[in-house]
């Protein structure tokens, strides 16, 4: 159904596109995490004033500049003792596409729902949501009982239901925990709208006190400490989005 390009048509495509992605990953501003955080452990299930689970960090950069979420599936992955690696969850079990087009004068692009948008080992690309990583953690465990959705919880409900007992959390916020703004915008699959979240990122939830939530972030590979209530507004811009794996 797509008509035939012109050469000035593909350039003007490729620039908007190139624009769109830049535009769509910002840089980080975290705060490391404190060596002196406690380190308690969530075994008993019963509340905790702070706990902070020992999830080995993976970075995403230089080779997955934009693979933020594949990154927080393999820590947790590895952290539940299932061994995966960040290339073997991309090259076998996570879909992609590159299918940006312009047609009768409207520009339509890929759901992040069903695929990654783009490439994750490339900067020209934008990402997913957790329906996708979901759909991913499943394909590599083939066992749904081990992949809990907790897309609509709060954070803090996150930390009692999981961190309390030792299950760290893949969350949707921004990087840096920077204010979200529009991106991008092009039609589904389906003919609707979809607008791209600027600053959209990925990280692995691991603990908490009474000021601050912990995560480790793929941006540096580091785990990194970030204020309660800033951390909440962008988890809730994002809507909630939530993964556990259990071991």
């Amino acid at each position: 159904m797509r008509t035939v390009r012109t050469v000035c048509g593909l350039l003007a495509l490729a620039v908007a596109f190139a624009l769109g992605v830049l535009a769509g990953r910002g840089s980080v501003t975290a705060t490391d995490a404190p060596t002196d955080t406690p380190a308690l452990s969530a075994e008993t299930g019963s509340p905790q004033d702070a706990v902070l689970l020992a999830v080995p960090p993976l970075g995403q950069h230089p080779d997955y500049p934009t693979g933020c979420e594949v990154v927080c599936a393999a820590m947790a992955l590895q952290f539940a003792g299932k061994g995966a690696t960040v290339d073997e969850l991309i090259d076998s079990h996570l879909p992609t596409s590159r299918d940006w087009y312009w047609y009768g004068g409207r520009f339509y692009g890929p759901d992040p729902n069903e695929v990654f948008c783009g490439d994750p080992r490339s900067e020209q690309s934008y990402g997913c949501v957790a329906p996708l990583i979901e759909k991913m953690l499943l394909s590599y465990l083939g066992d749904n009982r081990q992949v809990i959705n907790a897309t609509g919880l709060s954070l803090s409900t996150l930390c009692t239901r999981y961190i309390d007992i030792g299950v760290p959390v893949l969350v949707w916020a921004t990087v840096g925990m920077n204010p979200l703004t529009d991106g991008r915008s092009w039609i589904l699959p389906d003919g609707s709208d979809f607008t791209w979240p600027t600053g959209e990122h990925c990280l692995l939830l691991i603990g908490y006190d009474g000021e601050n939530y912990y995560f480790n972030d793929p941006t540096d590979g580091k785990r990194v400490a970030y204020v309660r209530i800033t951390a909440e507004q962008r988890y809730e811009e994002m809507g909630r989005q939530a993964l556990a794996v259990m071991s």
